[in-house]
């Protein structure tokens, strides 16, 4: 799931199901300030992209920036 917690957690429908998951989520650390990606040759390496702009600069040709 991508989007802002706080849109969900506030939002005057559905607010009490939104705040429970996100317990949840947040509880078993699966709450993130970017989107977590590694790469397929090196799975240990796990990157978080924050913007458009680190796809380049962390993970360029799909990656990571251990050589091949």
């Amino acid at each position: 799931m991508v989007g802002n917690s706080v849109t969900f957690t506030e939002a005057r429908k559905g607010n009490e199901l939104w705040g429970d998951l996100m317990a949840m989520l947040q509880d078993g650390h699966h709450v993130y300030n970017g989107f977590p990606v590694m790469c397929e040759r090196h799975p240990e390496k796990k990157i978080l992209i924050e913007g458009p702009e680190d796809f380049m600069e962390k993970v360029p040709d799909g990656g990571c920036l251990e050589p091949w």
